[in-house]
């Protein structure tokens, strides 16, 4: 039968499935494909047009045009594509920048910016999700490298942190394009895709973060009876996450159970980007009538899913550690005798706190300085740290921030903003207050120079 023919017939099949259900559950002519669900009020969000976006209630079962306001540093035609949409459990909406850093807040029917960021770039194809109204993603690619920590929004200062995980706890290997849940206070993910000029993988590993406890725990390895990796080699993250997703087949992932459910059908070859509502009662899919022609509809589960047509284990266990009793037992005293020697010719062990400095790089606690700073500032506190007596004159602050020849006020503006942000963190890392984790004086050989001196406190010997 020829291509064209079984489009055809695809596209039909979907109609009369449409039909079945109501016309006013369609929503046709998109521009987008970025739904999502407002998680507080159960409903499908669409924001396709820069002065209304609509919205899909399962209690109305249909779409309604609510007006707003985008008040963007960017076009909305770039906005749609560049930004990210997410909700948060108490119904606040946001969008996040692929590359993350920019962060766009909906308040009062304003869509407008609410951080003090930048577009870092250095996360493309990561995987968002939020965890008691906080925003979080893990991995992606960026600035040459691929990427295995995870961020975090702050929304009291307003910028982009690391969460640091212990050095001693194991972590998933660098990826992007990973296919990923947050269940309860854990987040999973699977599979990913790894790069360079040179060689490429992709892995089959399954992992869970307790969001708690900060701790990665590898779970397994994909069953090849359910989800081939090769299938989710370059899954796209930026698409809502959900339970459901289409791969060559649709597919219904519980982590939790370590179950899949295959759902096999012609007729899945026309929609793209399944989205449970919180009940998982009613999907929401974008349509493909054409190359350049999508609409979105919402189906209950049973008219677009049926029965599966299997069910199997999602993952197959790592094998657990045998267990010998007498080794253990061994090992045990001869630990326990080591452990006394230890106490008896023990030496002070050196604990690091704060700035201090370690094979080369400079940290801030656990954390490299650099990922906890902007760039500016990461080169204003870092000359603080390299110079004499950890002292700098204002003029030596200006070098930094007058890169870019800019006027005299501009220069002082990012010169105070800069040593705001350096006293801000400082204070909140060092438990001292803002006004003491600089210290002001003057040069004693010219009182008209303003000297600066990073407090001794912060830094480790």
């Amino acid at each position: 039968m020829p291509k064209f023919c079984l489009i055809f017939l695809i596209f039909f099949s979907f109609l009369n499935k449409a039909n079945c259900f109501g016309q006013s559950q369609e929503l046709q002519n998109i521009h987008s494909q970025r739904i999502f669900l407002n998680k507080k009020d159960n409903s499908f969000l669409l924001f396709d047009d820069s002065t209304y976006y609509f919205e899909y209630k399962i209690a109305k079962k249909k779409w309604e045009k609510h007006p707003y306001i985008f008040q963007g540093d960017c076009s909305f035609i770039e906005f749609q594509n560049e930004f990210i949409p997410i909700s948060m459990d108490n119904g606040e909406i946001y969008f996040v920048y692929r590359g993350i850093g920019e962060i766009y807040g909906l308040k009062n029917d304003t869509l407008k910016r609410i951080d003090r960021s930048f577009r870092h770039e250095n996360q493309f194809d990561g995987n968002l999700f939020t965890h008691k109204n906080k925003i979080f993603c893990f991995g992606g690619y960026g600035l040459f490298t691929t990427k295995n920590f995870i961020s975090y929004f702050n929304l009291k200062f307003k910028e982009w942190m690391v969460d640091d995980i212990p050095l001693k706890y194991k972590k998933p290997n660098s990826r992007m394009n990973a296919y990923s849940q947050k269940v309860g206070n854990n987040f999973y993910m699977m599979s990913g895709h790894w790069s360079n000029s040179i060689e490429s993988k992709i892995y089959s590993d399954v992992w869970r973060y307790s969001i708690e406890k900060n701790r990665w725990l590898r779970l397994g390895k994909l069953n090849p009876n359910g989800i081939n990796p090769k299938y989710l080699d370059w899954y796209d993250t930026e698409q809502a996450s959900s339970k459901i997703i289409r791969i060559k087949d649709l597919y219904e992932i519980d982590f939790e159970k370590n179950k899949v459910k295959t759902y096999s059908s012609v007729d899945y070859m026309m929609i793209h980007h399944p989205l449970f509502d919180a009940t998982e009662k009613y999907i929401c899919v974008i349509i493909q009538k054409s190359t350049s022609n999508f609409k979105a509809a919402v189906y209950p589960r049973n008219v677009l899913l049926g029965k599966p047509d299997k069910i199997v284990d999602l993952y197959l266990p790592d094998a657990p550690k045998k267990d010998y009793k007498v080794l253990l037992l061994i090992l045990g005293s001869f630990s326990f005798a080591v452990f006394i020697f230890i106490l008896i010719k023990r030496r002070k062990r050196k604990v690091f706190h704060l700035l201090h400095k370690y094979k080369g790089e400079y940290y801030l606690n656990d954390g490299l300085l650099s990922a906890e700073f902007n760039s500016i500032d990461y080169n204003v506190l870092l000359q603080f740290l390299t110079a004499e007596n950890n002292t700098l004159e204002i003029a030596d602050i200006n070098r930094i921030v007058e890169y870019d020849n800019v006027s005299s006020d501009a220069s002082k503006k990012r010169r105070e903003q800069s040593l705001k942000n350096i006293r801000e963190k400082l204070s909140l890392y060092g438990k001292i207050p803002m006004e003491e984790v600089l210290i002001s004086s003057q040069h004693p050989q010219d009182r008209r120079i303003k000297l600066l001196r990073l407090n001794p406190k912060l830094i480790s010997n």
